[in-house]
This record gives structure tokens, C-alpha cells and sequence, in this order.
């Protein structure tokens, strides 16, 4: 799992560690189920979605087949089997716009990292 630190919004700290610590995650299709507890589903229109249970979970941010993404300037995408790569958001952030919170910061990193060549 590759982690990004949405707070204090002037950096990105990508990262093995505790994977509850992060508000976005980038993760291998092969882990959106094993995680997919810590997952906020997500509600962003015209996006391509990995869905469980009829929820969207992660946005696909890299697609193997055609080896094309965003942000691949910055993200190495490469492992052991090609494979589908999902942006995701930790259902523990406080910067997902929440119960009576504002703050949609971690869609707002998300919408510049899909942007991203």
C-alpha cells in the first residue's frame, strides 16, 4: 500500500506502514479486499470504480491492461503481476467531508492525482 498524508496538505508521504494512518490509499487490486474495511465508499461521478457489495471503494488510478494511469511520473506501478491500481479514501479520515464536517480535502488530492500525467 502506498499511503498519502492529506494533512498538513503541503506534502505526500507514501509509505508501507500502518495502513489505518493514511487518509487516501493507493493499493494493487489484490488488496482492495483485504482492506476494503478501512474503505469510505466513494461519490464521485464518471469515474472508473472498484465495487464490493455495490459500493465504490477506490477509483482506478492505473489500469494494467493498457498500462496507462495517472500519476505515472510519480507512482511506480510495477510488481511481481500487472495489475489494476485503485485510489482509495480511509473511512477514518477526517478530511473526507464527514458528519458535519466541510473538510473534502482528501477529494481534492484525489481529483489533482488523477489529473496528474
Amino acid at each position: 500500500i502506498k499511503m498519502i498524508k492529506v494533512y498538513p496538505f503541503s506534502y505526500a508521504f507514501f509509505s508501507s506502514g500502518a495502513p489505518s494512518d493514511a487518509d487516501i490509499y493507493i493499493m494493487p487490486e489484490s488488496d482492495m479486499d483485504k482492506y476494503s474495511d478501512l474503505l469510505l465508499p466513494i461519490d464521485m461521478s464518471g469515474e472508473d470504480f472498484f465495487i464490493k457489495d455495490g459500493q465504490p471503494l477506490g477509483i482506478r488510478i492505473f489500469n494494467a491492461s493498457e498500462n496507462t494511469g495517472a500519476a505515472t511520473s510519480f507512482i511506480d506501478y510495477s510488481g511481481a503481476e500487472p495489475q489494476d491500481y485503485y485510489i482509495c479514501i480511509n473511512r477514518s479520515s477526517v478530511h473526507a467531508g464527514g458528519q458535519n464536517s466541510a473538510d473534502r480535502a482528501a477529494f481534492e488530492v484525489i481529483e489533482t492525482i488523477l489529473a496528474l500525467p
